[in-house]
């Protein structure tokens, strides 16, 4: 009986195992950096310094809280959202622009606290009635 009894186990644990992560399915991923440059692709890249995303927009909707979306320099025609404990840093204000098309509010923040981070970029073409530019909202 106790022989039966753990060979119920074992398979319950190795089934347990295989069902763990399923092919297709998305693991959690640890915080890190994610990468965006004007030459990357947003179908067929992973985010990683050797295949970025095109897009800033791309990279934080792939990042999670604790990540560093790291920006090449370039211009990046694109209204942005920030998000919670997500930095993003531009390769620096004289290399690195949003252009927002006058667009709406180049980059929104709303409900965000200290944790998330924009830094390295200069903001242009915004036109909004409120925060061209930047709109915040209870934001620190």
């Amino acid at each position: 009986m106790k022989k039966l009894a753990f060979g119920f186990l074992a398979l319950a644990l190795a089934m347990g195992a295989l069902l763990a992560v399923l092919p297709g399915q998305q693991v959690m991923a640890d915080p890190g950096d994610v990468y965006v440059a004007t030459t990357g692709d947003d179908l067929t890249g992973d985010g990683t310094a050797g295949n970025p995303y095109q897009t800033i927009d791309k990279g934080i909707d792939e990042a999670i809280a604790g990540d560093t979306v790291h920006v090449a320099a370039g211009t990046y025609v694109e209204n942005i959202t920030m998000k919670g404990g997500v930095v993003i840093q531009g390769a620096g204000a004289d290399v690195t622009s949003i252009n927002g098309t006058r667009a709406g509010s180049v980059v929104t923040s709303i409900g965000l606290d200290a944790t998330a981070k924009l830094a390295g970029f200069t903001i242009t073409n915004g036109s909004a009635f409120t925060g061209g530019g930047m709109y915040n909202e209870n934001s620190s």
